[in-house]
């Protein structure tokens, strides 16, 4: 661009338009999109294969972070719902325990006292299951999970849940003492 310097009715020398469009912002409109790999800068006008190869290996590393980051989030699920599955297998041995206590007494009083805890492991149990997810999973609900391996979706797993909140039905099935 020529840059010209004229007097205007005035007298004062006008700034060229150059200088009014790099003021508000108009030369930054276009300046080629420019991407970059590993500290390099490549403009699509420079080179463009580097451009867009470096442009395709941004996409693949965005969409593989995500494939990460899910998952992390499934690992996450899983460990909780392992967590909770071994708390419900330390309460359900303390439960046949108190129940085989309560059928050795001939002691009506002690009995009783067998039956409460009983009842009081079982209630233990159901409210282990249902705080035993992570972020809104709970495989110990009955909620199912799906990871993704790969970013077609062609690689999957997908992961079933169970019901352990109501002690009484399948899959635990112990019925409340009374």
């Amino acid at each position: 661009m020529a840059l010209c310097a004229y007097r205007n009715s005035e007298g004062s020398t006008p700034r060229p338009l150059f200088f009014a469009a790099a003021r508000t912002g108009w030369r930054g409109t276009l300046a080629p999109s420019r991407g970059s790999v590993a500290g390099a800068s490549f403009a699509a006008l420079d080179n463009p294969n580097s451009f867009f190869t470096a442009s395709s290996l941004e996409s693949r590393a965005s969409d593989l972070s995500g494939l990460l980051d899910d998952m992390g989030q499934s690992i996450e699920t899983l460990k909780a719902a392992d967590t909770g599955i071994q708390a419900i297998t330390k309460l359900v041995e303390s439960a046949k325990a108190k129940a085989n206590q309560a059928l050795q007494s001939s002691v009506a009083a002690d009995r009783t006292t067998y039956l409460n805890e009983f009842n009081t492991l079982l209630t233990q149990i159901e409210q282990i299951a249902t705080d035993s997810g992570y972020k809104g999973k709970n495989l110990l609900k009955g909620d199912s999970l799906t990871v993704t391996f790969n970013e077609g979706g062609s690689s999957t797993l997908a992961i079933t849940g169970v019901n352990y909140t109501d002690t009484t039905s399948a899959p635990l099935s112990i019925a409340d003492a009374t």
